[in-house]
């Protein structure tokens, strides 16, 4: 967008453009990764949002819970374990 020639950089990444624009609005990312220091982070994949503190976990659905209101990982005890596993893999 800024009108660099990204084929001359190393960049990892997913072009964001059209979801910018408005032209699309599919989820530019499967998955997206915030790390932050000791072990701390947050995932999030489709609907939910794993945020990783302190040494707990706690699983919400953001697109029915934008608040963050509701910690629901009893009730999906399978997807805190997958994405559990997916934010290990992130960091080691």
């Amino acid at each position: 967008m800024a009108g660099g020639d990204l084929s001359k950089t190393k960049l990892d990444g997913a072009d964001l453009t059209g979801y910018l624009r408005g032209e699309t609005s599919a989820a530019p990312h499967e998955e997206l990764y915030w790390s932050l220091r000791h072990g701390q982070g947050i995932l999030r994949r489709g609907n939910f949002k794993l945020i990783i503190s302190k040494g707990k976990k706690a699983l919400y659905n953001v697109t029915t819970d934008i608040s963050e209101a509701t910690e629901i990982s009893a009730q999906h005890p399978e997807i805190l374990r997958s994405m559990t596993e997916r934010w290990l893999d992130s960091i080691s």
